[in-house]
């Protein structure tokens, strides 16, 4: 098994003009070569942040505790030098929108050559335009691209472009941000695609980050479902999608419509009010004010954050109740 990134106890809080905002709290997550690991929630879960905290890209302002390897080597404890050499060859990124992330002045060629360039001083321009070539013809486009500028591709040929792009010094860990923001869904169907071929024939971890569970369940092995900056549920992919344990996990998925099912685009349930404000450190409970469920008992007995042994006891006073749980099973809590 060879372990590409280890997450142990990730905390990470940004400090503001109102004081101190809890971003991840005590998040932990591993991935190995070849795997795919999903994580899924609404927009201020906490995701964007931990990958962030895989390649450091935090600002200055926030707090890290915890641990975070990639390849071997702790992210936190890198020099500038270590750090920058890490970026790119062990782990790169693709970010969300890549409308707003490619230069409008500057071929393609000439942007996915940059990291072969600089992390690989030796390389030759011709021997960096045929990577560029090649790299363009991995992600599906032609190596004439090479030689556009960013207005003439359409928002799903700019996307596979930020693919070439990280993978320009064979990263061995590829983390994806939201890959698909702001494309329509048949584009997204064939970014996704991307991404998992590539996953397989390279061997490489990946790490996809999505608000869109329904996607997540279909291409990952692994996802992790968050909720204000916690992890409430774990598993497979395709069971969590199918039998979710957690009442935000079942509503997250209900919030999509069933694909073949023609019907379920007009009866898309999905979650109730707002995610509680970070801002406010007593407002960030399990889900209680936003669940269906809650008739004011699981406060009473339960003041304090407890976490169960995710998939075989899910963080719910009511699960044997709801039909999550067999009736004779037991749930032990790890506070």
């Amino acid at each position: 098994m060879n372990r590409l990134l280890t997450i142990e106890d990730l905390r990470v809080t940004y400090r503001s003009s109102r004081g101190e905002v809890p971003a991840v709290r005590g998040v932990s997550l591993a991935l190995d070569a070849g795997r795919t690991l999903g994580i899924a929630g609404e927009s201020g879960s906490g995701k964007s942040t931990i990958a962030s905290a895989v390649l450091r890209l935090h600002p200055r302002s926030a707090r890290i505790e915890g641990r975070v390897e990639v390849c071997g080597q702790d992210v936190n404890a890198l020099s500038w030098g270590a750090l920058r050499r890490m970026r790119w060859s062990d782990a790169a990124m693709v970010f969300q929108g890549a409308m707003h992330s490619l230069n409008p002045v500057l071929t393609i060629g000439d942007q996915v050559a940059e990291p072969v360039l600089v992390h690989r001083p030796t390389t030759t321009r011709g021997a960096a335009a045929h990577r560029v070539a090649e790299l363009l013809e991995m992600v599906g486009l032609a190596a004439e691209h090479a030689h556009s500028y960013p207005h003439m591709l359409s928002g799903g040929q700019k996307q596979r472009v930020m693919i070439a792009m990280a993978l320009a010094c064979d990263p061995r860990l590829l983390v994806a941000d939201e890959p698909t923001t702001a494309l329509d869904v048949k584009v997204q169907a064939q970014i996704m695609r991307v991404l998992q071929n590539l996953a397989e024939e390279l061997g490489l971890g990946l790490l996809l980050i999505s608000h869109d569970l329904a996607v997540l369940s279909s291409v990952c092995d692994e996802v992790v479902v968050m909720h204000g900056g916690i992890v409430i549920e774990q598993g497979p992919g395709a069971e969590l999608f199918a039998n979710a344990q957690h009442p935000y996990t079942r509503a997250l998925a209900g919030a999509f419509p069933t694909i073949g099912d023609p019907d379920s685009r007009y009866r898309p349930q999905g979650v109730g009010d707002d995610p509680a404000s970070f801002e406010d450190p007593a407002a960030i409970r399990e889900f209680l004010s936003r669940c269906a469920h809650d008739d004011g008992g699981c406060l009473v007995h339960r003041p304090e954050f407890a976490r169960f042994a995710l998939r075989d006891a899910p963080d719910c006073l009511r699960a044997t109740e709801l039909g999550i749980l067999p009736a004779d099973s037991e749930t032990e809590t790890a506070i």
